[in-house]
């Protein structure tokens, strides 16, 4: 472990940051300001004054080691917020302090900002899934994601009669659900309501959008394919939740969710098929 001098030792205190050890060998010692999480190898500690007079203000997290520096853009996903402006300023001055490492500051909404957040590197997440980086705005991105569930049987529904627990949705004609194998054990977000009036969840079935109906249960999801032709829904046939032309922002959105929590959701029974 690195020695630790002494007059460090105060002038870290004093300044309010903490040595702490590098949990992934612990190895190195990096001094920690807590409130705000900025982690600065000690061997630069000489140099952070000005460092430490951004951290403190408390505007956003940074993380340096002896390889790498970077921060997470936090408002880039709207361009016309003044923090953006705010934390590129502020990134430049600490890019000044470590000379000779590589910084990166643009995660996916950061990259479409404009070029001065690009630095040495840049971080694409959801939009590597196709999520829209530019909410607003047209997404610049293919869809790159399919979500589809077999349908498990399809019954035929009496007006007056209810579907799911509590009973919550009731049909006002005589219908057909079909229903399909995936719940919010498998990802299906159950938070937003479906029930009558409700903004509408749909699924494409046989490449017509048809509403969710009651309530999502853990395994299971029921669908209303009343207007659809009774030979265009069958028992064992594939559904898409996420898809052609169901993106994955308008699924976030009828859920009353983002995209990221969409795809973090996914339960571990969907078969995953990765293509070229």
């Amino acid at each position: 472990m690195s020695r630790l001098d002494p007059r460090l030792l105060l002038q870290g205190y004093a300044s309010g940051i903490f040595p702490m050890a590098d949990s992934r060998s612990a190895s190195e010692l990096f001094w920690v300001e807590p409130r705000v999480r900025a982690i600065i190898p000690i061997d630069r500690f000489r140099v952070s004054r000005s460092l430490r007079r951004t951290i403190r203000s408390g505007r956003f997290q940074v993380t340096c080691d002896r390889d790498f520096a970077s921060v997470i853009a936090a408002c880039a996903d709207r361009p016309e917020h003044p923090l953006n402006d705010q934390q590129i300023r502020q990134f430049r001055e600490i890019r000044s302090l470590f000379r000779g490492i590589s910084s990166s500051l643009a995660n996916s909404s950061g990259i479409f900002l404009d070029a001065s957040t690009y630095c040495d590197m840049v971080r694409p997440g959801i939009a590597l899934y196709g999520g829209n980086p530019m909410p607003g705005k047209p997404n610049p991105m293919k869809p790159v994601i399919e979500l589809k569930a077999h349908i498990l049987q399809v019954r035929n529904l009496a007006k007056g009669a209810a579907v799911g627990y509590g009973a919550t949705w009731t049909a006002k004609r005589d219908s057909r659900i079909a229903v399909i194998a995936a719940g919010y054990a498998d990802g299906v977000s159950r938070a937003a309501a479906i029930t009558e009036g409700a903004k509408p969840r749909e699924v494409l079935v046989a490449g017509k959008r048809c509403r969710m109906v009651g309530r999502i249960s853990m395994d299971l999801t029921a669908l209303d394919v009343t207007d659809l032709p009774v030979s265009a829904v069958r028992r064992d046939q594939m559904v898409t939740l996420v898809g052609e032309g169901l993106s994955l922002d308008e699924v976030a959105a009828q859920a009353g969710t983002i995209s990221y929590e969409v795809l973090t959701s996914l339960g571990h029974r969907f078969h995953r098929v990765w293509k070229a």
